[in-house]
């Protein structure tokens, strides 16, 4: 999508655009772009990076384990780790967390006990939608 491009919040499935990441959130080393409806910067049906990265790789059923490792707090998606184990950075891990209390509180995951959050309906047709409009 190029910036500026009309389409449907997918968080609270108004109106809305998209703005580059740099313009979203600088420092960032995440290609998603940031998603902002109608409320604006920091209102409730705005998408950051963390959470559109977490959102699209989440596994099909849906799983994500919360680790905390001698490094920090990690996201276990499947095979993947966020932020990358390789070369952690404490201010990822932060974005990754915020990301995933966001989609907690936004209705699109559940905690389900311990270490483990699970998407919720909302959140597999969100992960679909975001699967099925190929990577941004």
């Amino acid at each position: 999508m190029r910036r500026g491009a009309a389409w449907t919040c997918v968080f609270c499935r108004s109106p809305a655009t998209e703005v580059s990441k740099g313009q979203a959130q600088q420092g960032r080393d995440s290609g998603a772009a940031s998603r902002r409806g109608p409320r604006g910067n920091g209102g409730p049906c705005e998408a950051q990076p963390a959470e559109v990265e977490i959102v699209r790789n989440v596994p099909s059923d849906g799983r994500i384990a919360l680790l905390n490792y001698q490094q920090g707090a990690f996201l276990r998606l499947g095979r993947k780790a966020l932020p990358d184990p390789t070369g952690y950075d404490p201010a990822s891990a932060a974005h990754y967390l915020d990301a995933l209390e966001s989609l907690q509180n936004r209705g699109l995951l559940r905690h389900e006990g311990g270490v483990l959050y699970r998407l919720t309906g909302r959140g597999f047709d969100l992960r679909k939608g975001l699967l099925e409009s190929g990577p941004e």
